[in-house]
């Protein structure tokens, strides 16, 4: 595939980051943008991919769990576009960040039930 840096990619980056857009009219924008890509035989730049990583990632990034759908579509464009290694290190590294999330809500969930508690007693 070549690769070839253009509007394409450089859109996708726009929208990813567009602090007017919702998460899901993020996504669908860049997508748009992969699709217009890939439908050209064009290969992904870096720019695009970090596009669509922003768009997968916000949840993740607000101590949300995260789309498992949008997850698995990033780790599959990792995959068509860097191999099979760089789709595993990606699947590894979202996998470690949701657990994480999940650690910090389990403790944000103690703390907030042992704070209830506190305000019964009183």
């Amino acid at each position: 595939m070549v690769e070839i840096p253009g509007p394409g990619s450089r859109i996708a980056y726009e929208q990813a980051h567009s602090g007017t857009l919702s998460a899901r009219a993020a996504l669908r924008r860049v997508e748009e943008c992969v699709t217009f890509l890939q439908s050209r035989g064009l290969g992904l730049s870096p720019r695009a991919l970090i596009a669509a990583y922003h768009v997968v990632t916000r949840d993740l990034a607000k101590k949300d769990w995260g789309r498992t759908s949008r997850l698995i579509w990033f780790v599959d464009l990792v995959r068509q576009e860097c191999g099979p290694e760089k789709a595993e290190e990606c699947r590894n590294m979202l996998r470690s960040w949701r657990q994480l999330v999940g650690r910090v809500k389990a403790r944000d969930g103690e703390a907030a039930e042992d704070n209830a508690a506190e305000e019964e007693e009183k």
